[in-house]
């Protein structure tokens, strides 16, 4: 709704730390392992997603030469799949 600038605005950082928070303190009240369980893999996925995509950054530039650079991430679609 508010782009990039809200993106890195403290704002942002502030609304992410809260659903984060709120996240943790459901589990907890919850307090189902297999929810834990959930939550942890899917943060490990997020993790490692984000870990891979900076490495391929870090891979490109050490073999290309360039003066500026974009990074975009968007979500992928397929659209032979029912959503």
């Amino acid at each position: 709704m508010y782009g990039f600038i809200y993106l890195n605005s403290i704002a942002y950082k502030e609304m992410d730390d809260f659903i984060e928070n709120e996240i943790l303190e459901t589990l907890k009240l919850l307090n189902d392992e297999k929810l834990f369980q959930i939550n942890k893999t899917w943060l490990d996925i997020h993790d490692n997603r984000e870990n891979i995509m900076i490495q391929n950054i870090y891979d490109y530039c050490k073999k290309h030469n360039f003066e500026r650079g974009l990074f975009y991430i968007g979500a992928a679609f397929d659209p032979g799949k029912a959503y």
